[in-house]
């Protein structure tokens, strides 16, 4: 057999193939027995239909499904010879085969682009941080007070901080209630967003078994597609009214939320944090900058097939969580950041490979035991886990693609830029 090899893109290889005679004969047979054996014809078992039979049937279109059963026999033992790794199914064409003659045919191959990754040390960026204020520390211990309330019903009125629990219908602009648009079960802080900010006067003093309708401003798009405000009109049928009681911040409420001894050791131990979620927030911001100048210095073309398949496997989960969502719309928004991740996947592995960054089951190992570490009574769930040699697999990547980061965060000029403090603070605090 003699194959040939072009390279027209660095993921596309054109695999030109010729098979002498004698050594398409031995296969043909093979081929010929295993039609036999699909094809079905009144009269005849399955699989017993006589060869001549067959011949006087289907004639040509026998030779060209024989024909196309061997160029898939020789293509395979093509690619292995010329170590293709093809990332798809082949399209096999101009396939050329007449008992006795030379079997000739072409393969355009999709395979993995060829990294040599360059320009990956002296990457320059700014690592931003910023000072952990009292403010935030207010800001999360407001937010514990909140999580720790006491909600109980009450016969009054409601007021600014109370709960209204009750169903939601929309109504049209003339007050008629619209079908099929009722929202049951819904809870309103009067207050405090996303919508009680809007209808704290509206329902204030509403109690319990009472109707009342408000209004509120919500984004649509205009013709163009333009947010624009307009007012919508609602209606809430109260179940019930609760009051919430905030816990005063004092020793007792600090050793409550973490066995602090008292309410500076809590704000201190908030602090430190606080500064924990800082550091993990700026260093995975860091490594995204780094990551995308290396992506600009070293890009590069993807097998189109390999993007498509990513993608599906992306739109498959998310319409799980999104039932009825356009692929299209879809598509527009977060392919980009697929075949950002697709490239980058395959640029740090490039590198690693080419500074000789490995991991052994050592590491590996290690990995698993500050796993258990922090939540020991999950220890069996966990070894469990890691005797899937996928798992362990994935486990590794994961510790690969570390090591990596570190070591490009190592090779790069990082210039500290102190900002202004999050509004909410790193990780949603």
């Amino acid at each position: 057999m003699k194959s040939e090899v072009a390279s027209p893109k660095p993921w596309k290889k054109e695999l030109s193939v010729e098979v002498p005679a004698d050594e398409v004969a031995p296969h043909r047979e093979d081929a010929l027995r295993s039609l036999q054996k699909r094809i079905q014809i009144d009269g005849f078992r399955k699989g017993k239909v006589p060869v001549s039979i067959l011949r006087q049937r289907f004639g040509q279109a026998l030779e060209s499904d024989i024909a196309e059963d061997l160029a898939e026999i020789f293509y395979r033992k093509a690619v292995d010879e010329n170590g293709l790794h093809p990332v798809a199914p082949a399209a096999l064409k101009d396939v050329q085969y007449k008992e006795g003659e030379p079997l000739r045919f072409k393969a355009e191959i999709e395979v993995e682009p060829e990294i040599r990754p360059k320009d990956y040390e002296g990457i320059k960026v700014d690592r931003e941080t910023w000072k952990i204020t009292e403010e935030q520390i207010d800001r999360v211990i407001d937010d514990l007070r909140e999580r720790n309330a006491e909600v109980k019903p009450s016969e009054a009125g409601a007021a600014v901080g109370d709960l209204v629990h009750g169903d939601i219908q929309a109504l049209d602009a003339s007050g008629v209630p619209i079908i099929g648009r009722k929202w049951n079960d819904r809870w309103i802080e009067l207050g405090r967003p996303p919508l009680g900010d809007q209808v704290r006067d509206q329902l204030t003093g509403v109690t319990a078994g009472e109707t009342r309708p408000f209004t509120v401003t919500e984004k649509t798009p205009d013709e163009k597609g333009k947010p624009r405000d307009e007012e919508k009109r609602y209606a809430i049928q109260v179940r019930a009214v609760h009051e919430k009681k905030l816990p005063a911040v004092d020793d007792a409420f600090a050793k409550k939320m973490g066995d602090f001894e008292n309410v500076e050791a809590m704000r201190q131990g908030l602090r430190k944090i606080l500064e924990a979620d800082r550091d993990v927030h700026t260093r995975k911001q860091t490594l995204q900058r780094i990551a995308d100048q290396i992506v600009r210095k070293n890009d590069f073309e993807l097998p189109p097939s390999l993007v498509e398949y990513s993608f599906r496997r992306f739109f498959e989960e998310f319409e799980k969580q999104n039932p009825g969502v356009p692929e299209e719309e879809v598509r527009q928004r977060h392919l980009p950041m697929i075949v950002w991740n697709l490239k980058w996947r395959r640029i740090w592995a490039a590198i690693g490979s080419a500074e000789g960054i490995t991991v052994t089951d050592e590491d590996a190992q290690a990995a698993i035991r500050r796993q258990i570490e922090a939540r020991p009574s999950d220890e069996k769930r966990i070894q469990a886990r890691f005797r899937n040699p996928s798992r362990m697999e994935e486990l590794k990547d994961a510790l690969l693609e570390e090591k990596v980061m570190d070591f490009l965060l190592e090779k790069s000029k990082i210039k500290e830029a102190v900002v202004t403090p999050p509004a909410a603070g790193p990780e949603g605090m």
